[in-house]
Order: C-alpha cells, then sequence, then structure tokens
C-alpha cells in the first residue's frame, strides 16, 4: 500500500514539473511573443477596457522577468480599474433596486 501511495505521489510530481516548462524551453504550439509585443498589447487592451485580455498578457510578461516595472505599473492599473467597475455595478445595482440613495457612506431609507 505504501509503495503505491509513492508511486503515486511521485508520478503526480513528474506530471506537475514536466508541465511547468516555459515556452522557450518546450516545444508549443503558440507563437512565441517578446515582452515587447505582450507589453504593447497589454497596454492596447487595457485602453479598449479588455481587462481580461491585459491582465492575461501582464502577468505573461511577469512570468518571464518578475521585476518589470512597467508591467507591474499596468496591472495595477486593471486591478484598480475592476474594483472600479465592480464597486459602480454595486452601486448601480442598490440604486435600481430603491433601498440606498447616494451618500457618503451609504444609508438606508428609513
Amino acid at each position: 500500500m505504501k509503495f503505491a501511495i509513492r508511486f503515486l505521489l511521485i508520478l503526480t510530481f513528474l506530471i506537475i514539473v514536466s508541465g511547468c516548462r516555459s515556452r522557450a524551453s518546450g516545444t508549443s504550439n503558440l507563437p512565441a511573443q517578446s515582452n515587447a509585443e505582450l507589453m504593447t498589447r497589454a497596454k492596447q487592451n487595457y485602453q479598449k477596457g479588455e481587462l481580461d485580455a491585459a491582465k492575461r498578457d501582464l502577468l505573461c510578461v511577469l512570468k518571464a522577468d518578475a521585476l518589470n516595472r512597467e508591467a507591474v505599473y499596468y496591472l495595477a492599473l486593471v486591478k484598480q480599474a475592476r474594483s472600479k467597475t465592480k464597486l459602480d455595478q454595486e452601486r448601480r445595482n442598490r440604486e435600481e433596486d430603491g433601498l440606498w440613495y447616494p451618500t457618503l457612506p451609504p444609508k438606508e431609507i428609513r
């Protein structure tokens, strides 16, 4: 029984490690893109409001170069824009329900 558990753990570890290769060392169907191309595309997506695509590209840049200041900056902008969008949606939902009126902080109507 212990042998089977060890075997499964080792097999799982090897599968996980083999999947962690970078595109440069492994063969991939995806075209290799430079960090500059990814940054350009991420900026364009951010400006168009496509925050999910921008975040995906920025995370790819940071995976290759964790100290890229520009990618960290734009990732913070994306996170800020997503939270602002979420807060705006919550505010609109409250106003549509008619349970709150706009004050700072929001107060319940009595």
